[in-house]
């Protein structure tokens, strides 16, 4: 019993340490914002399949040694189909921006990632 009482103990300390992290993240971290405006121009396939990476990145945030500071911008314009479904990422702690992402960040402080950039 004293086992798994001190494995109980090291699995709660951990995820303690892990949300803390995720909180300092969420409030001072490298920020990375995913602009979900492109999401309109997407069929449902793409749609579904952007609502699934979402989550994919937030798992893989929420369980990262060096969390980042997520944000989901141009919410306003993102189709629900886009987002996780139940609403699961409402609970999520993600900067949720309804703006686009022009309109809340200085464009000269963002480098921009495409699959379909002409720059290296």
């Amino acid at each position: 019993q004293a086992e798994e009482r001190a494995e109980r103990n090291r699995l709660y300390d951990a995820k303690v340490a892990q949300s803390g992290r995720i909180k300092e993240a969420y409030e001072n971290g490298l920020r990375v914002v995913v602009d979900l405006s492109y999401g309109e121009q997407m069929n449902e396939k793409e749609q579904r399949s952007l609502a699934r990476q979402l989550g994919r990145c937030w798992g893989a945030n929420r369980k990262s040694p060096a969390p980042v500071s997520l944000h989901f911008t141009s919410l306003a314009q993102c189709p629900p189909l886009c987002l996780p479904e139940n609403g699961d990422y409402l609970r999520w702690q993600v900067h949720q921006i309804q703006q686009d992402v022009s309109e809340r960040f200085d464009a000269e402080k963002l480098i921009f990632l495409s699959p379909d950039a002409t720059e290296v």
